[in-house]
C-alpha cells in the first residue's frame, strides 16, 4: 500500500512505469512510513516555490543535485528524516517524482504528461516498434519477436 500512495500519479498519466518499486525505492518508501503525505507536501511546496520564483524555464529541465539536497532539506524540516544511503538509492524515484510535480505546477499538466511519456520506457520501445513497422502485420511480427526475446 506505501507502494501505491508513494507513486500515486493523475489517472490519465500513469502509463507504464513499472508496477513495483526497486529494492532501493522499497526502503525509500518504508523509511517514510506514515510521513508519506508529508514527502508528498514537500514535493509539492517546492515546486510552487520554483514556480513563484520563475526559477524553471522549460519543461524539459534537469533535477540538479541542488534540488534534491533542497527537497531533503525540506523533508528533515518537516520531521521526516530518511538516511543518506536510502536517499542515494532512491534518486532515480526522487528525481522522477520532483520533475513531474515541478513540470505539472510550471508549465500545467499536459506538460507533465508529456515528460512522463518521454520518460516511460515501454512507451519508447513502442514508438520505435511503429517506427520500424511499415504495416500492420509487420508491427505484430516485431512485437511477437520482442515478446520472445533471444533465444
Amino acid at each position: 500500500m506505501i507502494a501505491i500512495a508513494l507513486t500515486s500519479w493523475p489517472p490519465y498519466a500513469r502509463l507504464a512505469r513499472a508496477d513495483t518499486l526497486t529494492d532501493a525505492e522499497k526502503a525509500f518508501a518504508r523509511s517514510l512510513g506514515s510521513k508519506i503525505p508529508t514527502y508528498r507536501d514537500a514535493l509539492t511546496s517546492y515546486a510552487l516555490q520554483l514556480k513563484a520564483q520563475d526559477a524553471v524555464k522549460r519543461p524539459g529541465f534537469s533535477i540538479t543535485p541542488a534540488m534534491l539536497a533542497e527537497l531533503q532539506r525540506r523533508l528533515r524540516g518537516r520531521g521526516v528524516s530518511v538516511p543518506d544511503s536510502v536517499w542515494r538509492g532512491a534518486q532515480q524515484l526522487l528525481e522522477e517524482q520532483l520533475s513531474y510535480e515541478i513540470t505539472r505546477y510550471v508549465f500545467g499538466r499536459p506538460a507533465e504528461f508529456v515528460r512522463r511519456l518521454s520518460d516511460d520506457s515501454e512507451v519508447k520501445e513502442a514508438v520505435g516498434l511503429l517506427e520500424r513497422a511499415h504495416s500492420p502485420k509487420q508491427l505484430l511480427a516485431l512485437a511477437q519477436a520482442r515478446k520472445a526475446g533471444p533465444n
